[in-house]
């Protein structure tokens, strides 16, 4: 369980495969599909962050996280849209909206604790 944890890449492809596997268990809805894979992202980003506990270099674990976490987003982008049209399913063109506003609070909570609060400087 640690070793997923330790290595940033591998920790990707474990949320990647859980991603694949809930989107083809799920519903088949377009809405459902951008929103569980935009709170599967959230929970990667939350691991990725607990993840920079155990890592020897702090920095070099934050890029290579982050350069994984853009990997994801445009891996999962491709799949939902492939799937969406594999499907055929029906659906506002809100779904992928969706997506991104579960994906932004986890990102303003990430980079506010980097940088600090207002009040603190």
């Amino acid at each position: 369980m640690f070793a997923i944890l330790e290595d940033p890449l591998l920790l990707a492809t474990a949320f990647v495969v859980i991603t694949l596997v809930c989107l083809l268990l799920g519903k088949k809805h377009a809405e459902s599909m951008w929103g569980t894979a935009g709170a599967i992202y959230g929970g990667y980003i939350l691991t990725s962050s607990l993840s920079v506990f155990l890592a020897d270099d702090v920095w070099q674990c934050v890029v290579i996280s982050l350069g994984c976490s853009v990997l994801y987003l445009i891996l999962i982008g491709c799949f939902v849209q492939a799937g969406i049209g594999l499907f055929k399913l029906q659906g506002s063109s809100e779904g992928a909206m969706v997506f991104v506003v579960i994906m932004y609070p986890f990102g303003a909570i990430t980079s506010n604790g980097v940088r600090g609060t207002v009040g603190d400087q």
